[in-house]
């Protein structure tokens, strides 16, 4: 019953509206409708959301992936878009009051465009888009690459141990980088290996954004390991959120894989 008021109250909000507002509940597709010059059409954000700077202004709607239905139908959205459903009740109960409700995925680099346009469209922004993934196709085949790429192994998570297979933006972003993924040879997306599995692989290079290997680690064993070659230093939110900063963090892998 504490629905049906805010329905009544917000729903000619929702639809009478001059410019469409949009909440957003992922943090990449955040990004994009920024860079796509759209941050004035957000009327709420998930509280992962938080780059740019700016959108930290903008009222919390929900979590990653979950909407607020109180908070959203308060905002006078029209549109949420998010690149998962982790509250198909609220989505539901969301979609019952008229409001549009767009899940875009972002599971490969192909994802990312298709979100561009998506996005572009519902700005009435297509010009930026296209312009957008014109620029990431010559910037990613400007890239140093090696017939001996580096052998490399991602750490998303160290317990469990978890790292990124195939069916993945982040293996196309390693390999498109110059890089080898170890785990690449799996049709999987994320999943669980052993220390002992990383290690039989021995990796030149692990990455592990922002956490640096434990001193009692069985991964200290590695080639990677043992020559340095351990990446901590790239921002988390470059390497997981597939948008406009995921090719910085092809640059900085690049940069990284084959420097002196």
């Amino acid at each position: 019953m504490k629905y049906l008021l805010l329905f009544a109250i917000f729903f000619s909000a929702v639809h009478c509206s001059a410019v469409e507002k949009i909440v957003s509940l992922s943090p990449n597709l955040t990004e994009i409708i920024c860079l796509l010059g759209g941050i004035d059409a957000f009327c709420g954000r998930s509280s992962a959301c938080d780059f740019p700077e700016e959108v930290r202004k903008v009222p919390v709607a929900g979590s990653f992936g979950k909407a607020n239905p109180e908070a959203v139908l308060a905002s006078g959205a029209a549109t949420v878009v998010t690149a998962t459903d982790r509250a198909p009740q609220e989505r539901a109960l969301l979609e019952q009051a008229g409001i549009r409700y767009l899940i875009i995925p972002a599971k490969s680099l192909a994802d990312y465009e298709s979100a561009l346009r998506t996005l572009g469209k519902l700005l009435g922004k297509n010009r930026e888009a296209e312009a957008e993934i014109q620029k990431n196709r010559r910037a990613f085949a400007r890239f140093h690459k090696s017939e001996n790429p580096p052998s490399v192994f991602v750490m998303i998570s160290p317990s469990p141990l978890c790292t990124a297979g195939r069916r993945t933006f982040i293996h196309e972003l390693i390999e498109l980088a110059g890089g080898h993924n170890i785990a690449g040879t799996e049709e999987r997306e994320y999943f669980t290996v052993s220390p002992e599995w990383v290690l039989q692989q021995n990796p030149d290079i692990l990455i592990s954004c922002g956490a640096p290997l434990p001193p009692d680690s069985i991964l200290r064993g590695t080639k990677a390991a043992q020559t340095g070659k351990v990446l901590t230093e790239l921002d988390p939110s470059l390497l997981y959120r597939l948008g406009p900063r995921t090719i910085e963090a092809a640059r900085k892998l690049n940069e990284y894989f084959y420097r002196p």
